[in-house]
């Protein structure tokens, strides 16, 4: 079954509870659980009977949570385009995804590339800003990985090139004029952005050729500003 085609759980709580009922099976399993109002029942190999406990299972580890998640469908694709796919909506493991990358950054480093690009093409879905949102495919995409468009009144439409680099590496000049020239070569398009998991090489706004066209044409996101830019949209709270 593609991830198109996957069922969405219905509640925020069904969703949850699931995801973390699917971790606690990986992280123990030879422990069996059963809810049973505010009580859970142990039953552990070699034990003749069950022990009722009123404490609730430990919070999950955000390390080991984050890969359970990151398995799950992020968004739902409303219909295919030539450009690309056409997002409708995030989903509850997208959101949950966010949360924990507010709490530990790091925690981006366990992500895919792919699914990088599907959390950052979700957050300009899920900002409310742009009508719609495009996902490119992973090959051919010009260097546009996101495509938002606003309609209507001071519509803009603008591309990004996201990088989910690790630390240490860093975005280079080159990099970034390859995205402002798909950008000044589509007269569709108004402004280009490239962001990244981590930095820019050192005096990269100093170039003529990107200099010029910051902030208005071309905009940087290191990591920092990304987060910063996700809490702006206000859908870590």
């Amino acid at each position: 079954m593609s991830e198109e085609d996957r069922p969405v759980p219905p509640t925020d709580d069904y969703a949850i509870a699931a995801l973390i009922k699917h971790w606690q099976v990986q992280k123990s399993p030879q422990v069996h659980m059963v809810y049973l109002t505010d009580s859970l029942i142990f039953t552990e190999p070699g034990f003749a009977g069950a022990v009722i406990t009123s404490r609730p299972p430990p919070p999950p580890d955000p390390n080991e949570l984050l890969p359970t998640l990151v398995m799950q469908t992020l968004i739902i694709q409303e219909s295919k385009s030539a450009e690309g796919r056409v997002i409708q909506a995030v989903t509850i493991p997208w959101k949950e995804i966010l949360k924990l990358i507010n709490g530990d950054p790091h925690l981006i480093y366990q992500i895919d590339p792919w699914k990088w690009e599907e959390i950052i093409a979700g957050s300009y879905k899920a900002s409310g800003l742009f009508d719609e949102v495009v996902l490119t495919p992973r090959s051919g995409d010009h260097g546009r990985d996101v495509i938002a468009t606003k309609h209507g009144f001071c519509s803009i439409r603008c591309i990004e090139s996201v990088k989910r680099y690790t630390p240490g590496k860093v975005v280079d000049a080159d990099d970034v004029r390859s995205l402002g020239f798909a950008m000044l070569a589509d007269p569709k398009v108004n402004k280009g952005v490239v962001s990244t998991t981590w930095e820019f090489a050192p005096r990269i706004e100093d170039d003529p050729n990107i200099k010029s066209l910051i902030p208005h044409r071309l905009e940087l996101v290191n990591r920092d500003a990304l987060i910063e830019r996700f809490k702006s949209w206000g859908k870590l709270d």
